[in-house]
């Protein structure tokens, strides 16, 4: 597992409802992971989406058989969509570098300056 945070979120922070589907979404993502993909090695990034500097950028990348584009989307990434819909974001789902899955989640918040714990 490799795990970023960027720099740049340390002065964020979210609100209850953000801070919900950050971490709701993501459990999904890793659940579905461990269901399906068979991967070895997982990556997971977080930053400030480039050109949107109140938008948290976090992508779940993994090196397994990967996900059938014409296979239609179950609750699980249904659940993700609206969850991020409902406050502006989305989530793209490709194929990633590896051959595996990646999921980028843009997540829009308005931050707050104080310190984002990442432990």
């Amino acid at each position: 597992l490799s795990w970023q945070v960027s720099a740049d979120l340390e002065a964020f922070s979210f609100n209850a409802r953000q801070e919900s589907a950050l971490t709701r979404t993501l459990r999904e993502a890793i659940s579905n992971l461990f269901k399906h993909a068979r991967a070895s090695e997982v990556s997971i990034q977080f930053s400030i989406q480039e050109h949107s500097p109140n938008t948290l950028l976090y992508i779940v990348s993994d090196n397994g058989v990967g996900i059938d584009p014409a296979r239609p989307s179950v609750r699980g990434l249904v659940n993700i969509r609206h969850r991020l819909e409902e406050l502006g974001g989305q989530v793209t789902i490709s194929a990633a570098d590896n051959g595996g899955t990646c999921l980028q989640f843009f997540l829009p918040f308005v931050g707050e300056k104080t310190q984002w714990q990442t432990a």
